[in-house]
């Protein structure tokens, strides 16, 4: 017996797979083998023969951030001559324009602006229920910051999130949970257990939220990788509030961390591991505005079950130089590209109609 054929039998019997299983998958596991074992996990985990995508817009609330993240060409210091704030009529504004281009959700996010009150995030979030798009907003990052500013628990902080119109978390933020990785790329930003305790408290509070996972900065590895993964697969065993995980590589741009080589393959093999791995979380992810469309649309025969946005609006992959255009049929092309049926989905991952055919959807990136 193979060890490929020792995870199967695992799999089968639903036990989990280790660290050296998830080590083994990302570097050894022969490739083709490890995405077919994926797609037939991926088959009892969603709706076989499917793939999703959702219309989406993405406003950048702020770009003025204290963390000073080294993997970020996106931020600006405060009082910098091109920071800004949005206000909420600004906001709802982009919103609008994106709804009736077919959008259905906006992703909130921002910087970690030294003196936003918890009041403004509150102020846009009712502005933003008026309009009927899913409101998914706010890194986990973002909000513990938020509580620091206001001197609040954090549960306080996401409970009026919640009542002012926040309905789902992103998983933005999460780099990868592993402190050696995350102080030699982000020092300022949230620790690893503070990501995890963030999710955690939203997922007590009925808040459902996804999971990111970024790699391929030259301070990560396959077993950085594999300890992600797990710590995401407990924290799920615990609360089952992850609804998906979403992967991509390390964009630089003009940040200063350095990168390492990232095959195609490779990125294959994470989605491929997330999808054994994490057997608690319904949904991978492909990353288009990353990868590419092609890219993406492999990882849609090693595991993963979604393609993730089409964009009508995103800047901080595009501040890296990774400014790509995806009509909505072109999304549905990639898919069906791999003899799979495209569905439009809702954002807790669930199929909500058969998106017209054609339609032309203009983005920035995707």
């Amino acid at each position: 017996m193979t060890r490929l054929d020792d995870i199967r039998r695992r799999l089968d019997d639903r036990a989990p797979l280790g660290r050296e299983d998830a080590r083994f998958l990302l570097t050894e596991a022969p490739l083709i083998a490890l995405g077919e074992l994926a797609a037939a996990a991926r088959d009892r985990a969603r709706p076989p023969g499917v793939a999703t995508y959702i219309v989406n817009t993405n406003v950048n609330l702020t770009n003025v951030c204290v963390t000073r993240c080294g993997f970020c060409s996106f931020y600006r210091p405060p009082w910098h001559p091109e920071g800004y704030v949005l206000t909420p009529d600004e906001v709802v504004g982009r919103v609008r324009a994106a709804q009736a281009q077919g959008a259905t959700q906006v992703l909130l996010q921002g910087g970690h602006h030294p003196t936003l009150r918890l009041g403004h995030y509150e102020d846009l979030l009712r502005a933003l229920r008026e309009t009927g798009a899913w409101v998914h907003a706010l890194s986990a990052p973002e909000v513990l910051h938020l509580a620091r500013v206001e001197k609040r628990p954090l549960e306080e902080v996401l409970l009026a999130l919640r009542e002012a119109g926040l309905q789902t978390l992103p998983g933005a933020g999460a780099e990868l949970l592993v402190e050696r990785v995350r102080r030699a790329i982000a020092p300022l930003k949230a620790r690893a257990g503070d990501w995890l305790r963030v999710h955690e408290a939203a997922h007590r509070l009925g808040i459902r939220s996804s999971a990111t996972l970024m790699f391929g900065t030259a301070h990560d590895g396959p077993d950085d990788i594999a300890d992600h993964l797990l710590a995401l697969r407990a924290l799920q065993a615990r609360t089952g509030g992850f609804t998906a995980l979403i992967a991509w590589t390390y964009q630089r741009g003009e940040a200063p961390v350095e990168a390492r080589e990232v095959t195609a393959a490779e990125y294959l093999r994470v989605v491929a591991a997330a999808r054994l791995v994490l057997d608690g979380v319904g949904t991978i992810q492909a990353s288009p505005l990353t990868q590419g469309p092609e890219v993406a649309g492999l990882a849609l025969a090693f595991g993963a079950d979604d393609l993730g946005n089409v964009l009508l609006e995103e800047h901080v992959v595009a501040s890296a130089g990774r400014e790509r255009t995806l009509t909505e049929a072109g999304a549905r092309a990639v898919i069906e590209r791999m003899s799979l049926a495209p569905r439009r989905r809702d954002t807790l991952y669930r199929i909500v109609d058969d998106a017209p055919r054609g339609r032309a959807l203009p983005v920035v990136a995707a």
